[in-house]
């Protein structure tokens, strides 16, 4: 385990990792975040530690959450740069639902099973199921 990213977020990262490199995969998540997270602003430190260290008030965007991408459109995601992924996203986001939402998710990575080449089996054999993977 080199990440413990969260499973929907990986998910949908793994959709736009198809046929791409790192930065336009970043770029694209990055646009997700932007556009429909939700904004969280940090303030800079105080005045004297501000001027020390350069540090300014950021504002960083959460990973969409599952209800939040359930009301993305595929266009929405064709207009930011996603291309024939944006239909593979929105596909499994209802798929994810239908399935009981992140929770069918956070139940693969909790499964126990006597090995773990079994484990990664039954995990892929789920993933399968949804549009891009």
């Amino acid at each position: 385990r080199v990440v413990r990213q969260d499973p929907l977020e990986c998910l949908i990262s793994f959709i736009c990792s198809s046929n791409n490199n790192i930065s336009r995969i970043t770029q694209m998540l990055t646009k997700m975040r932007s556009k429909f997270g939700k904004k969280i602003k940090l303030k800079a430190p105080k005045k004297k530690l501000r001027e020390e260290t350069g540090l300014d008030d950021c504002t960083f965007y959460e990973f969409p959450s599952l209800e939040q991408l359930s009301r993305i459109r595929e266009q929405d995601l064709r207009d930011l740069g996603f291309g024939y992924r944006a239909k593979f996203i929105t596909l499994t986001v209802q798929k994810l639902i239908e399935l009981g939402g992140v929770k069918f998710l956070h139940d693969l990575r909790d499964q126990d099973t006597s090995s773990q080449i079994e484990r990664i089996r039954l995990c892929r054999d789920q993933l399968v199921q949804f549009h891009g993977v």
